[in-house]
């Protein structure tokens, strides 16, 4: 055990937390079930900083790909980057570091807190790589029980009675939910569609809008589904002009067409999901929680808009469906929001150019794979790389 007032004991556990992110959190799912080892370790720190430490090398490892991601979308140098990602970990880490406590019973239930906390708003919003999206791999199926389960169990390895049974047992359930455990089945009818198209969010380019028409063009006339589904921002500035070219292309095509748009609305703008016929075009789905900084910035007027007051399930085509649009992907209390609301299909959309090469694409697919698990729910994914 390290000395109580050790620096190389905050060291150590700074170390041990950064292996635990990097190894769970990846384009694997079935490796999820490692962030149990957080929750172990955060019982074993023997002082507050160790926590801290503790929490700051998981969420720095976890969410290793936003530097390099932020300067990219940003093409600005890596010390912006560097800003957000710290600036991104300062609330994970402090909330974590608050509920520690020398009594082990009260840091058992001080992790549950923290982690309840950090997937609800306020908090909630930068909640990114929560610890109980393992309940997707551990309790396949089980839906909310499982999630309680999850929690249960990430308490009980905190608190430290009969540690060894407790990994033997979560050793169990992970091998159970990686063999028997069933992927996320796809919808009849139903075709997510990928495109590589780089813009920014918010701005009004018109060029990007003819760009991806003509690549809509060609990834639909490749699709057999009569309902197709294009990326974030797949439609661009919502014009007239480009409302016209997306009927004529389901026109064409016959199929039913759900695309990411963006469009003025009073001061800011929404990135929302748009239906698309031979006849119309509706706005079904308003953006909840867009990325902070780069598109939610409640002190501008050029931000994206949060709609907290949109349905979190919305009908598609016939389906009840939870819409996760890039961020939200990331996060606990959209999907959990949704499912409660009745949703039982989870229609994932994002526009990752920037992120590409970085860890932060796989994180999203493996979170969204998750959760379907857990409620068995089918999965819909359509991305710009």
């Amino acid at each position: 055990m390290f000395a109580a007032e050790s620096p190389m004991a905050a060291l150590a556990f700074g170390l041990v937390g950064c292996a635990i992110g990097a190894a769970a959190w990846n384009d694997h799912a079935a490796l999820l079930p490692l962030v149990a080892l957080f929750p172990l370790c955060f019982g074993l720190a023997p002082t507050r900083i160790s926590a801290i430490t503790l929490a700051m090398g998981y969420f720095l490892a976890a969410s290793r790909g936003l530097p390099v991601g932020a300067a990219t979308f940003f093409g600005s140098d890596i010390a912006v980057g560097l800003i957000l990602w710290l600036a991104a970990s300062s609330v994970f880490v402090l909330v974590h570091g608050a509920f520690w406590s020398a009594r082990p019973a009260c840091r058992a239930f001080g992790f549950i807190a923290a982690t309840i906390l950090m997937a609800i708003p306020p908090f909630g919003i930068l909640g990114w790589v929560s610890p109980v999206t393992a309940a997707g791999i551990l309790f396949h199926g089980l839906g909310w029980v499982g999630l309680v389960a999850t929690l249960g169990l990430f308490m009980a390895l905190t608190y430290g009675k009969a540690r060894p049974a407790l990994l033997s047992l979560t050793c169990v359930l992970w091998a159970g939910g990686v063999l028997m455990g069933e992927e996320p089945r796809k919808l009849d009818g139903w075709e997510g569609l990928e495109s590589n198209v780089h813009y920014s969010a918010g701005s009004r380019d018109f060029q990007r809008s003819f760009t991806f028409v003509t690549e809509a063009k060609r990834l639909a006339s490749q699709a057999d589904a009569p309902i197709a589904v294009f990326p974030e921002g797949a439609m661009g500035w919502r014009t007239h002009t480009a409302e016209e070219a997306w009927k004529d292309l389901a026109k064409q095509t016959g199929k039913i067409i759900f695309a990411g748009v963006e469009y003025t609305n009073g001061k800011g703008y929404d990135n929302a999901l748009a239906r698309v016929t031979s006849t119309d075009v509706e706005i079904v789905y308003r953006q909840r929680m867009p990325v902070p900084v780069s598109m939610w910035r409640p002190w501008s007027e050029q931000s994206a808009k949060a709609h907290f007051d949109q349905a979190p399930m919305v009908m598609l085509g016939g389906q009840p469906t939870a819409v996760l649009i890039c961020y939200e992907q990331l996060l606990v209390w959209p999907v959990l929001q949704s499912r409660y609301a009745g949703a039982d299909h989870v229609l994932g959309i994002a526009s990752l150019w920037w992120a590409e090469g970085t860890s932060i694409p796989g994180i999203q697919m493996t979170a969204m794979t998750a959760w379907a698990r857990l409620f068995n729910m089918s999965l819909t994914v359509s991305f710009n790389r």
